[in-house]
């Protein structure tokens, strides 16, 4: 059995660092201008070679990087894709502005395109948001809720949706990604989630209603964001 490796003195670095300065001082007292000439020569070949060494490792984790977001890209974004498909389809059937019966492939529009884009998700996307925008508030309201009490509804059934884009999937892509639109694009629209969150926590405790174009505003962003990734996968 061989010997157990015995580790090596905590003294030793700093006896090497005293030894080196002994070496200098005694070089400089015997022959000041070729021992200055020396530790020039030695600082420069020093200082060279660890930026050659820190830019080789700046160059090599860099390329790891890459090479990782790469197996993971299509994932992360049709994770994205997902999500937002998700939150547009609880929103056809929370605010019921789509008459599926004279509108029927609506839904299986905007499933089609969960995990790969397609032009038609984009298009229904798109429609579902200018819809959203274009109708008032009290076109949702009730005898029994305001049309903010049903964004509110709306908002709590897509947190899980949000909150996985936001704290999970996007600190992905920013860290990774070298696709700024992408990155612009989903920064924004964790914006206005934040403005959503304010919206509904305000809503929540006053009932100040105006939840609603907060809603319309995510799903505009939304369209946008799947937009660019439509984009970048085509």
């Amino acid at each position: 059995m061989s010997a157990e490796q015995k580790p090596l003195p905590k003294w030793l670095p700093f006896g090497s660092l005293l030894l080196a300065i002994i070496s200098a001082t005694a070089s400089l007292m015997i022959d000041r201008d070729s021992a200055l000439i020396n530790l020039l020569c030695t600082a420069s070949g020093v200082f060279v070679s660890v930026f050659v060494a820190l830019e080789l490792i700046d160059r090599y984790l860099a390329e790891q990087r890459k090479q990782q977001w790469a197996k993971i890209r299509s994932i992360v974004y049709s994770d994205i894709l997902a999500h937002l498909c998700d939150i547009a389809a609880e929103a056809i059937i929370y605010f019921n502005i789509f008459n599926l019966r004279l509108e029927p492939d609506l839904l299986a529009r905007i499933a089609s395109g969960r995990e790969k884009p397609n032009r038609g998700t984009l298009e229904a996307l798109r429609a579902l948001a200018q819809r959203l925008v274009w109708m008032p508030e009290e076109a949702f309201a009730s005898q029994d809720e305001s049309g903010s009490d049903l964004a509110l509804k709306f908002y709590e059934a897509i947190l899980r949706d949000l909150d996985a884009i936001q704290d999970v999937l996007t600190p992905l892509v920013v860290q990774s990604s070298s696709e700024q639109q992408i990155v612009d694009a989903l920064l924004e629209y964790g914006s206005v989630r934040r403005k959503l969150d304010s919206a509904a926590i305000a809503h929540k405790l006053v009932a100040i209603q105006g939840v609603v174009p907060h809603i319309a505003q995510l799903l505009e962003q939304g369209a946008i964001l799947y937009g660019k990734i439509y984009e970048a996968m085509d």
